[in-house]
This record gives C-alpha cells, structure tokens and sequence, in this order.
C-alpha cells in the first residue's frame, strides 16, 4: 500500500507546487504551525487530523480530480498507520520536519524537491512502522497484504 502510495500520491505534491500560489502557501504554512502545536501537546489525534488536512490541501492543489480520488483513497487505508508511524519514538518531529520541507518546497514552486520530500516523508513513515512491526510485517503493510 506504502508502495502504491509514494508512487502515485507524491505525483499529487509535483502538480501543487507547479500551481501553487500565496493562498496556498499560507494555508500549508497555517496547518504546519497547528501540526507544531498539537505535537507540543502530545495530541498524537489531533496531529493525525491536521496532517490529513496538511496532505488533503496539496492533493486538492494539484488541480487533478482523479489523484484527489486516488488519494484520499489511499490515505483512507493507511490512516490507522499514519497514526500509529506518528507514535513512534523520534517520528513526530521528523513528520513536522518534513512537512516544513514540503511546504517549502511548494512555497518556491520547486516541483521535483516537493515530490521527493513527499517520496521521503512516506519512505520514513514506513520505516518507523518498520522499526515498531519488524520487517516481515512492515513488508505486508507496505505491499498492501495486511490492510
């Protein structure tokens, strides 16, 4: 699933930043602080819901109905699994990190360093749900076997 996901979804992040503009920056700005802040707290459900919205504001930028589809059908299957990735030790500052890389990539309409930071950030998600599962695990997951 992690598979499908980097592939057709980081597509999503390389349209946004081509179209992107100030609302746009400014919402994914507005999110990351809130992201930043429900972190602080250690509201691990609020995070999940912020970075939905953080992921879900790109998907809709890309100006693609279908990859807006695909998406959040996707990240629907996986939503179990962002939140528990965001729990593992060290993972939520690096998600907030790599949101900001994101964000500042669409912010400079740099659309290949947008799609790789969104390759990265799904790359290191399922590395810490390796880290937490095991590798045998964290391989079905990835392969779409166990969801």
């Amino acid at each position: 699933m992690y598979e499908l996901r980097e592939g057709l979804v980081s597509l999503a992040y390389r349209l946004a930043a081509d179209r992107s503009d100030t609302k746009l920056v400014q919402t994914l700005v507005n999110l990351w602080q809130k992201q930043k802040e429900a972190a602080a707290k250690g509201d691990l459900e609020a995070y999940g819901d912020l970075e939905m919205e953080f992921h879900r504001t790109i998907w809709e930028a890309s100006g693609n109905r279908r990859l807006y589809r695909v998406a959040q059908n996707l990240d629907g299957h996986v939503r179990f699994l962002i939140n528990t990735s965001a729990g593992v030790l060290g993972r939520l500052s690096s998600s907030i990190e790599e949101h900001h890389e994101i964000k500042e990539a669409i912010a400079r309409r740099d659309a290949l360093s947008s799609e790789a930071a969104m390759r990265a950030h799904i790359r290191n998600a399922w590395q810490a749900l390796r880290r937490l599962f095991g590798p045998e695990t964290s391989r079905e997951l990835y392969l779409g076997k166990k969801l």
